[in-house]
């Protein structure tokens, strides 16, 4: 869901800064899983899966 809605959950006035907070507690955290996501979009496309 998060995905889809990404930005009116960062503009929303409460969810937005609570995510922003979170976001900026665990960096290394959220670019791993960032980057995990990335690669399974690739690997997809790779595969012909997309």
């Amino acid at each position: 869901i998060l995905h889809c809605t990404f930005g009116s959950v960062l503009t929303h006035p409460q969810w937005g800064p609570a995510l922003r907070d979170l976001l900026q507690a665990h960096p290394e955290t959220y670019t791993q899983v960032l980057a995990e996501h990335f690669q399974r979009h690739l690997q997809a496309l790779q595969s012909g899966r997309a």
